[in-house]
């Protein structure tokens, strides 16, 4: 069975230069399970705020001319400010993509990191599975095989485990810091510091995020809530060391949920 193989990489670089997924357009921009939370495009290689930051920077040393754009955001009424969760690579191929390699390979964003398994809700105690892009991974019915087995979630987390490794771990962490930034943006609406627009057709919030001034959301949250600046350095340096990934896996391998 596929699924009890060890995948490895042929360095295709089939990846990075398919970047514009084929979903349908008309659903952004969009709320997606959340009042307040606005899916503003297409998601293709998503990157959180840190992340852009540092390959805006990984760019203007390679002389690379990097478009990016707002993927999520939450607008808030009292400053008048759109504040990004996320943006996404404006790109098709990416431009780091040099003679079929990486060439930021040791600093890629964990979007990159976690490709190419395709396992959905880890955290939530549901796993959901589905057909990468990837040619040399796992087809529909090799995951139809698999399902089969009728494993309990522990023992089918720790197979994708084992097939994958520190991919399926870079997989759990996006999951985990993908819930971070919401958490980061309640807290903010909680403390009273934010009040997020709600209620407004799409477009017409995207053009008023547009107009606005625009303000990543790491360092909103730290010029906001200073007392928890250093917290929230701790856990995006452990993100880039798949710390919250890695624990979270263990755990789960060793219980049932």
């Amino acid at each position: 069975m596929k699924l009890d193989e060890k995948f490895k990489c042929q360095k295709c670089a089939h990846c990075c230069s398919t970047l514009q997924l084929e979903e349908d357009a008309g659903l952004f921009p969009g709320y997606f399970n959340s009042a307040y939370i606005l899916h503003c495009c297409k998601p293709s290689l998503t990157l959180f705020d840190w992340e852009a930051k540092e390959m805006a920077e990984e760019a203007e040393k390679e002389g690379i001319k990097l478009k990016m754009t707002p993927y999520k955001l939450v607008y808030d009424t009292n400053s008048k400010t759109a504040i990004i969760l996320q943006y996404a690579l404006a790109h098709n191929v990416c431009p780091f993509l040099k003679f079929n390699a990486c060439s930021i390979y040791a600093k890629r964003p964990l979007i990159c990191r976690l490709f190419p398994p395709n396992a959905r809700g880890i955290t939530s105690g549901t796993i959901t599975l589905n057909c990468s892009s990837c040619p040399y991974d796992m087809k529909h019915n090799d995951w139809e095989e698999s399902a089969k087995l009728n494993l309990e979630p522990k023992a089918m987390i720790k197979k994708i485990h084992e097939r994958y490794g520190e991919i399926f771990e870079a997989e759990v962490e996006y999951e985990i810091m993908s819930k971070q930034i919401t958490d980061w943006i309640n807290m903010l609406i909680l403390k009273g510091v934010i009040s997020p627009a709600k209620g407004f057709e799409p477009k017409v919030l995207l053009k008023m995020a547009s107009e606005s001034q625009i303000v990543p959301l790491s360092m909103f949250f730290k010029a906001m809530i200073p007392q928890k600046a250093d917290e929230m350095d701790k856990l995006i340096e452990d993100a880039r060391q798949l710390v919250h990934g890695k624990k979270f896996l263990e755990e789960a391998e060793k219980q049932a949920f």
